[in-house]
Protein backbone atom coordinates (compact mmCIF):
# COMPACT_ATOMS: atom_id res chain seq x y z
CA UNK A 1 0.00 0.00 0.00
CA UNK A 2 1.27 3.73 -0.81
CA UNK A 3 0.61 6.13 1.08
CA UNK A 4 2.12 9.13 -0.07
CA UNK A 5 -0.13 11.94 -0.64
CA UNK A 6 1.05 12.45 -3.98
CA UNK A 7 0.25 9.08 -5.29
CA UNK A 8 -2.53 6.75 -5.86
CA UNK A 9 -3.65 4.76 -2.88
CA UNK A 10 -3.74 0.87 -4.10
CA UNK A 11 -4.91 -2.57 -2.68
CA UNK A 12 -5.07 -5.87 -4.39
CA UNK A 13 -6.26 -9.33 -3.08
CA UNK A 14 -6.28 -12.36 -4.69
CA UNK A 15 -7.91 -15.71 -3.75
CA UNK A 16 -8.21 -19.05 -5.54
CA UNK A 17 -9.81 -22.23 -5.07
CA UNK A 18 -8.19 -25.59 -6.58
CA UNK A 19 -6.39 -25.28 -9.74
CA UNK A 20 -8.54 -22.69 -12.44
CA UNK A 21 -11.81 -23.80 -10.23
CA UNK A 22 -12.85 -20.24 -9.05
CA UNK A 23 -9.81 -17.37 -8.75
CA UNK A 24 -11.26 -14.17 -7.24
CA UNK A 25 -9.40 -10.66 -7.21
CA UNK A 26 -10.35 -7.66 -5.91
CA UNK A 27 -8.55 -4.28 -6.34
CA UNK A 28 -9.18 -0.84 -4.83
CA UNK A 29 -7.01 1.97 -5.80
CA UNK A 30 -7.84 5.97 -5.01
CA UNK A 31 -6.61 9.00 -7.54
CA UNK A 32 -6.23 12.81 -6.43
CA UNK A 33 -7.70 15.13 -8.22
CA UNK A 34 -7.66 18.76 -9.05
CA UNK A 35 -10.79 20.49 -9.23
CA UNK A 36 -10.75 24.04 -10.59
CA UNK A 37 -12.31 26.49 -8.56
CA UNK A 38 -15.99 27.18 -8.80
CA UNK A 39 -16.90 30.59 -10.80
CA UNK A 40 -19.17 32.35 -7.54
CA UNK A 41 -16.36 30.92 -4.96
CA UNK A 42 -14.49 33.66 -2.61
CA UNK A 43 -11.22 31.05 -3.43
CA UNK A 44 -9.05 31.37 -6.29
CA UNK A 45 -7.35 27.66 -5.26
CA UNK A 46 -8.46 24.44 -6.65
CA UNK A 47 -10.14 21.91 -4.67
CA UNK A 48 -8.34 18.71 -4.17
CA UNK A 49 -10.77 15.77 -4.22
CA UNK A 50 -10.23 11.80 -4.22
CA UNK A 51 -11.98 9.30 -6.37
CA UNK A 52 -12.01 5.73 -5.43
CA UNK A 53 -12.21 2.56 -7.99
CA UNK A 54 -13.03 -0.72 -6.66
CA UNK A 55 -13.35 -4.40 -8.28
CA UNK A 56 -14.36 -7.65 -8.06
CA UNK A 57 -12.82 -10.14 -10.61
CA UNK A 58 -14.18 -14.34 -10.44
CA UNK A 59 -13.13 -16.43 -13.03
CA UNK A 60 -13.20 -19.92 -13.24
CA UNK A 61 -12.40 -22.55 -16.32
CA UNK A 62 -13.38 -26.41 -17.01
CA UNK A 63 -12.44 -29.01 -19.54
CA UNK A 64 -8.73 -27.72 -20.41
CA UNK A 65 -10.24 -24.35 -21.57
CA UNK A 66 -12.71 -24.85 -23.66
CA UNK A 67 -14.61 -23.02 -21.41
CA UNK A 68 -14.31 -19.65 -19.26
CA UNK A 69 -15.91 -17.66 -17.51
CA UNK A 70 -15.70 -14.44 -16.07
CA UNK A 71 -17.85 -12.28 -14.21
CA UNK A 72 -17.00 -8.78 -12.93
CA UNK A 73 -18.71 -6.18 -10.73
CA UNK A 74 -16.87 -2.32 -10.43
CA UNK A 75 -17.47 0.94 -8.65
CA UNK A 76 -15.90 4.42 -9.69
CA UNK A 77 -15.52 7.98 -8.95
CA UNK A 78 -13.25 8.88 -10.41
CA UNK A 79 -14.99 12.04 -12.47
CA UNK A 80 -15.46 15.68 -11.62
CA UNK A 81 -19.06 15.45 -12.86
CA UNK A 82 -21.87 14.73 -10.63
CA UNK A 83 -25.37 14.30 -10.89
CA UNK A 84 -28.24 13.27 -8.81
CA UNK A 85 -29.37 9.85 -10.71
CA UNK A 86 -26.04 8.54 -11.89
CA UNK A 87 -25.02 5.12 -10.92
CA UNK A 88 -21.42 4.54 -11.42
CA UNK A 89 -21.31 0.81 -11.27
CA UNK A 90 -20.19 -1.69 -14.25
CA UNK A 91 -21.01 -5.35 -13.90
CA UNK A 92 -19.31 -7.85 -16.71
CA UNK A 93 -20.55 -11.34 -17.63
CA UNK A 94 -18.42 -13.64 -20.09
CA UNK A 95 -18.37 -17.12 -21.28
CA UNK A 96 -15.29 -18.42 -24.00
CA UNK A 97 -13.39 -21.34 -25.15
CA UNK A 98 -11.46 -22.43 -27.81
CA UNK A 99 -11.92 -26.48 -29.45
CA UNK A 100 -9.23 -27.57 -31.54
CA UNK A 101 -8.54 -24.34 -34.19
CA UNK A 102 -12.38 -22.81 -32.88
CA UNK A 103 -12.75 -20.24 -30.77
CA UNK A 104 -15.81 -19.17 -29.42
CA UNK A 105 -17.64 -16.74 -26.80
CA UNK A 106 -20.22 -14.50 -25.73
CA UNK A 107 -20.62 -11.51 -23.37
CA UNK A 108 -22.43 -9.04 -21.80
CA UNK A 109 -21.90 -5.60 -20.00
CA UNK A 110 -24.32 -2.84 -18.52
CA UNK A 111 -22.28 0.51 -17.32
CA UNK A 112 -24.52 3.20 -15.70
CA UNK A 113 -24.27 6.90 -15.91
CA UNK A 114 -21.15 8.77 -14.56
CA UNK A 115 -19.02 5.42 -14.56
CA UNK A 116 -15.54 6.43 -14.86
CA UNK A 117 -13.10 4.21 -16.17
CA UNK A 118 -9.35 3.61 -15.25
CA UNK A 119 -8.60 4.87 -18.60
CA UNK A 120 -10.45 8.00 -17.54
CA UNK A 121 -13.51 7.37 -20.23
CA UNK A 122 -16.55 8.82 -18.47
CA UNK A 123 -20.44 7.23 -19.34
CA UNK A 124 -22.74 9.88 -19.96
CA UNK A 125 -25.63 7.44 -20.75
CA UNK A 126 -26.69 4.51 -19.43
CA UNK A 127 -26.33 1.52 -21.57
CA UNK A 128 -26.01 -2.31 -21.59
CA UNK A 129 -24.55 -4.48 -24.38
CA UNK A 130 -24.12 -7.86 -25.60
CA UNK A 131 -21.78 -9.74 -28.38
CA UNK A 132 -21.50 -13.09 -29.75
CA UNK A 133 -18.12 -14.20 -31.54
CA UNK A 134 -16.76 -16.51 -33.36
CA UNK A 135 -13.36 -17.73 -34.57
CA UNK A 136 -11.50 -19.75 -36.86
CA UNK A 137 -7.98 -20.43 -37.34
CA UNK A 138 -7.00 -21.47 -41.11
CA UNK A 139 -3.04 -21.73 -40.36
CA UNK A 140 -2.02 -18.70 -42.57
CA UNK A 141 -4.28 -16.27 -41.16
CA UNK A 142 -7.52 -16.30 -38.33
CA UNK A 143 -11.05 -15.31 -39.16
CA UNK A 144 -13.39 -13.82 -37.13
CA UNK A 145 -16.94 -13.10 -37.30
CA UNK A 146 -19.40 -11.15 -34.37
CA UNK A 147 -22.76 -9.81 -33.67
CA UNK A 148 -24.10 -7.33 -31.18
CA UNK A 149 -26.34 -5.32 -30.00
CA UNK A 150 -26.23 -2.13 -27.38
CA UNK A 151 -28.90 -0.24 -25.89
CA UNK A 152 -28.53 3.34 -25.02
CA UNK A 153 -30.60 5.51 -22.28
CA UNK A 154 -30.30 9.21 -23.36
CA UNK A 155 -30.28 10.68 -19.77
CA UNK A 156 -32.17 14.17 -20.51
CA UNK A 157 -35.48 12.73 -22.41
CA UNK A 158 -34.84 8.76 -21.63
CA UNK A 159 -35.45 7.76 -25.29
CA UNK A 160 -34.02 4.46 -25.90
CA UNK A 161 -31.79 3.73 -28.89
CA UNK A 162 -30.69 0.54 -30.27
CA UNK A 163 -27.60 -0.40 -32.32
CA UNK A 164 -27.13 -4.00 -34.33
CA UNK A 165 -23.50 -4.43 -35.08
CA UNK A 166 -22.18 -7.19 -37.53
CA UNK A 167 -18.61 -7.19 -37.88
CA UNK A 168 -15.95 -9.32 -39.83
CA UNK A 169 -12.04 -9.36 -39.03
CA UNK A 170 -8.80 -11.28 -40.77
CA UNK A 171 -5.75 -11.75 -38.97
CA UNK A 172 -2.54 -12.45 -40.13
CA UNK A 173 0.39 -13.11 -37.72
CA UNK A 174 4.06 -13.41 -38.56
CA UNK A 175 7.49 -13.43 -36.60
CA UNK A 176 7.92 -9.79 -37.20
CA UNK A 177 4.84 -8.04 -38.08
CA UNK A 178 1.23 -8.86 -38.09
CA UNK A 179 -1.59 -7.23 -39.89
CA UNK A 180 -5.63 -7.46 -39.27
CA UNK A 181 -8.33 -6.23 -42.12
CA UNK A 182 -11.83 -5.14 -40.47
CA UNK A 183 -14.95 -4.25 -42.28
CA UNK A 184 -18.50 -3.60 -40.18
CA UNK A 185 -22.17 -2.86 -40.84
CA UNK A 186 -24.45 -0.98 -37.88
CA UNK A 187 -28.11 0.52 -37.68
CA UNK A 188 -28.93 2.71 -34.69
CA UNK A 189 -32.12 3.98 -33.83
CA UNK A 190 -35.77 3.13 -32.83
CA UNK A 191 -37.21 -0.17 -34.20
CA UNK A 192 -40.61 1.51 -34.08
CA UNK A 193 -39.26 4.89 -36.11
CA UNK A 194 -37.82 2.50 -39.08
CA UNK A 195 -36.90 5.49 -40.98
CA UNK A 196 -35.38 7.78 -38.60
CA UNK A 197 -32.58 5.09 -38.24
CA UNK A 198 -29.14 6.14 -39.30
CA UNK A 199 -26.59 3.35 -41.04
CA UNK A 200 -23.00 2.94 -40.81
CA UNK A 201 -20.09 0.88 -42.70
CA UNK A 202 -16.74 0.87 -41.26
CA UNK A 203 -13.60 -0.56 -42.60
CA UNK A 204 -10.20 -0.72 -41.68
CA UNK A 205 -6.73 -2.06 -41.71
CA UNK A 206 -3.98 -1.81 -39.47
CA UNK A 207 -0.23 -3.24 -39.24
CA UNK A 208 1.88 -3.99 -36.68
CA UNK A 209 6.18 -4.40 -37.01
CA UNK A 210 8.20 -5.53 -34.87
CA UNK A 211 11.94 -4.07 -35.08
CA UNK A 212 13.08 -5.10 -31.82
CA UNK A 213 12.09 -6.30 -28.06
CA UNK A 214 11.09 -2.77 -27.13
CA UNK A 215 10.59 -0.78 -30.64
CA UNK A 216 7.05 -1.02 -32.15
CA UNK A 217 5.10 0.15 -34.83
CA UNK A 218 1.54 0.04 -35.24
CA UNK A 219 -0.33 2.40 -38.11
CA UNK A 220 -3.48 1.83 -38.92
CA UNK A 221 -6.58 3.27 -41.16
CA UNK A 222 -10.03 3.24 -40.98
CA UNK A 223 -12.68 4.87 -43.20
CA UNK A 224 -16.76 5.06 -42.01
CA UNK A 225 -19.66 6.83 -43.65
CA UNK A 226 -22.82 7.19 -41.92
CA UNK A 227 -26.04 7.70 -43.96
CA UNK A 228 -29.84 8.19 -43.13
CA UNK A 229 -32.26 5.77 -45.05
CA UNK A 230 -34.75 8.31 -46.62
CA UNK A 231 -32.70 11.48 -47.18
CA UNK A 232 -29.45 9.45 -47.93
CA UNK A 233 -27.30 12.63 -46.36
Amino acid sequence: MQKDSEQPSKKLFALEFGPKLLELKASYFERRQEEPAAFHSFSDKAETKWGTYADLLATSAHFGGKLAAEAQAAYSTLAFRAFEDQQPVMTRLGLHGRWGKAGYGLSYRSTGRGFVSTDNLWTEHSRDEGQVWGEYDLGLFRVRGAFGEMWEENSETHQVTLTKTTATSVYLNRPGWSAALSSSYSTAGDDDHIGQKTLAVTNGVSFAYRFASLFKLEPNLSFKQEWAPITRL
